[in-house]
C-alpha cells in the first residue's frame, strides 16, 4: 500500500464515512474506491482528490498532505522532488531577498598581521573571521577582486560575497565551482538544481559577479577526507579552506599566492562561464534569434507576456526596430533574415508552448511591449499590430501548433523579472532583468539540469499551476474580440 492509500484510508477511517456514501458524494465508483485503499489504482485527477477532501471536510493542511502524496504516488518521490526544486528555482528569482549577512562573526583586518608567511586555522569560528577579514581588506580597495574555488552551499561565504558585492560595487567577483557530472537524465541530479538556488542572491545582487563552473564527481571531490578543497585568493592573501569550514591556512608569502593563483587559473581554463552579460544589440539577437526546434522537440518560453517571436515577419521588425537600430545595416540584415527563417519554421511541423500571464496578456495590449526586448531596441507596436499578433496566436493554438498556458499566479509565483527559454532538448536559458546590470542571460547545457527543467515545464501545463486549456483559448478569444470592437473592424474580417 502506498503513502497516499494509507493516509486516504486512515482519513476516512476517522471521519466515520462509509466507502458507498463517499462513492456517491464524491462520484467515483465503490469498487475504485476499494481499489484505491488498497493501493491496486490511483485516484483519477487531482480534482477527484479535492472532491474527496470536500466531502471528507479537511482542513487545508490535511488537503495540502492529501495532494502532495497523491502527486508523489502519480510521478514517483524522486520525480516529485525535483518538480518542487525547479519550482523552488524559478520563484527564487521573485524579488530575491539576500541573506542576513554574518555579522555575528566579528572580524578585524588587524588580525591578518600574524607572524610568519603561513598561518594554520582550527575551528569554524577562527576560519570564518579570517575568511571575513581576507573578503573585506581586498572588497575595500577600489578594483578589487577576489577570487573563490568552492561550492555555493558553503553558507557564511555565499552571504558574507552576497552583502559585500551589494555594498561595494567596484569589487570583482570570480567564482568556480563543481557540478556533479554523470548523472544520467532520470537520476537524482537535486544537488545541481540545489546549487543553482544557492546562487540566485549572487547572480540577482552582485554587479561584478562572474561565476564558472566546470564538471566532478562532486562527493569524491569535496568532503571531509579532501585536504583543504576550497581558495580564496585576493592581491596579498590566499586561503585553503576545509570542505567543512573547520581548519583552514592563510598565506601572505608572494610565492604561496602566486601557487594558489597558478592552480586557480589552471581550473578556470577548462571551466565554462556561467552567465554572458550583453554589451550590444547584436549579442541580445543573436541570443533570441535562435529557430525553433524541428525535431519534434518542442519550444518552451516561460515569462510575463506570451511569446510573440514565432508571428513576427520581417516587416514588422522593420517598421517597429529603433531609428539607432536601423541606421546599422548588419543589424538590418541580420533581423530580415531571422524573420525568413521563423517563416519557414512556421510553415514547418514545430511546436511552440508559451507559458504566462493574464497581467503580462493585458500589459502587451495595453502597452505594444514585451519584456523580453529593451524598451531602446523598438518602438511600442500600434494597437492594429496588436491585435494581428494576438490573433495569429490563437489561430495557430486552434491548428494545434502552438500551445497557450496561462500560469495561475495563486499557486505558482512566476517572476516579473526572468525569462526562461528553450529551443532544443540540450539546453535551457535564463534571461534575467536586472535593475541594476540590465539584462543577464546564463545557459545550462548539463543533461540532467536540462532534463528536469525540461520536465517540470511539461508537466507544468497539465499541472495545478496552470489554468486549463480550454479556459485559457476562452481568454484569449475575449481579448481578440474586445481588440476587434475596440478597433471597429468590419464583420468579415472579424474572428469566426
Amino acid at each position: 500500500m502506498d503513502s497516499f492509500a494509507a493516509y486516504l484510508k486512515e482519513l476516512i477511517e476517522k471521519s466515520g464515512i462509509s466507502i458507498q456514501k463517499l462513492s456517491s458524494l464524491c462520484g467515483i465508483e465503490r469498487t475504485y474506491l476499494h481499489k484505491m485503499l488498497s493501493g491496486e489504482r490511483l485516484c483519477p485527477d487531482t480534482e477527484a482528490v479535492k472532491r474527496i477532501a470536500k466531502v471528507l471536510m479537511l482542513d487545508l493542511q490535511q488537503t495540502k498532505k492529501l495532494e502532495e502524496k497523491y502527486l508523489i504516488a502519480k510521478m514517483g518521490e524522486e520525480v516529485y522532488a525535483r518538480h518542487r526544486l525547479v519550482k523552488s528555482l524559478i520563484e527564487s528569482f521573485d524579488n530575491p531577498v539576500v541573506p542576513r549577512s554574518p555579522w555575528s562573526i566579528s572580524s578585524d583586518t588587524a588580525i591578518l598581521d600574524f607572524n610568519g608567511d603561513v598561518k594554520p586555522l582550527q575551528g569554524m569560528e577562527e576560519v570564518s573571521r579570517f575568511v571575513k577579514a581576507v573578503v573585506e581588506q581586498e572588497s575595500a580597495k577600489e578594483n578589487g577582486v577576489i577570487r573563490i574555488l568552492a561550492q555555493p552551499e558553503y553558507t557564511f561565504l555565499t552571504e558574507l560575497l552576497a552583502h559585500i558585492g551589494q555594498t561595494k560595487q567596484e569589487v570583482s567577483i570570480i567564482h568556480l565551482m563543481c557540478l556533479q557530472r554523470n548523472i544520467s537524465e532520470q537520476s537524482d541530479n537535486r544537488y545541481n538544481l540545489q546549487l543553482l538556488s544557492h546562487l540566485v542572491p549572487l547572480i540577482t545582487s552582485v554587479c561584478n559577479y562572474q561565476p564558472y563552473y566546470y564538471y566532478d564527481d562532486v562527493y569524491a571531490h569535496i568532503n571531509i577526507a579532501s585536504v583543504l578543497p576550497y581558495l580564496i585568493i585576493t592581491e596579498t592573501y590566499a586561503m585553503s579552506i576545509s570542505a567543512d569550514a573547520s581548519s583552514a591556512l592563510v598565506c601572505r608569502s608572494q610565492e604561496l599566492q602566486g601557487f594558489y593563483l597558478g592552480q586557480f587559473e589552471r581550473i578556470l581554463a577548462q571551466a565554462q562561464r556561467m552567465i554572458n552579460r550583453l554589451d550590444s544589440p547584436m549579442a541580445l539577437f543573436s541570443e533570441y534569434g535562435q529557430p525553433d526546434s524541428v525535431d519534434n522537440m518542442p519550444g518552451y518560453s516561460l515569462f510575463v507576456e506570451p511569446c510573440f517571436g514565432h508571428f513576427l515577419t520581417a516587416d514588422i521588425v522593420l517598421k517597429y526596430m529603433s531609428p539607432s537600430l536601423k541606421a546599422d545595416e548588419s543589424i538590418v540584415q541580420w533581423m530580415t533574415a531571422q524573420s525568413i527563417e521563423k517563416d519557414i519554421v512556421r510553415k514547418a511541423e514545430c511546436y511552440r508552448i508559451s507559458f504566462f500571464l493574464t497581467e503580462g496578456l493585458d500589459s502587451f495590449i495595453q502597452s505594444g511591449r514585451v519584456r523580453e526586448l529593451p524598451p531602446e531596441f523598438y518602438t511600442p507596436l500600434d494597437k492594429l499590430c496588436r491585435y494581428k499578433l494576438l490573433r495569429s496566436l490563437y489561430e495557430q493554438s486552434s491548428l494545434g501548433k502552438y500551445l497557450p498556458v496561462i500560469v495561475n499566479p495563486q499557486t505558482f509565483r512566476l517572476p516579473r523579472n526572468l525569462i526562461i527559454g528553450s529551443f532544443h532538448q540540450d539546453s535551457i536559458t535564463f534571461t534575467y532583468i536586472s535593475p541594476a546590470q540590465g539584462m543577464l542571460i546564463f545557459s545550462f547545457h548539463e543533461r540532467s539540469v536540462v532534463h528536469a527543467i525540461l520536465s517540470f515545464l511539461l508537466y507544468l501545463k497539465e499541472s495545478e499551476y496552470a489554468l486549463p486549456h480550454e479556459e485559457t483559448m476562452a481568454i484569449i478569444r475575449e481579448k481578440v474580440v474586445a481588440l476587434e470592437e475596440e478597433l471597429n473592424l468590419p464583420p468579415e474580417q472579424r474572428i469566426q
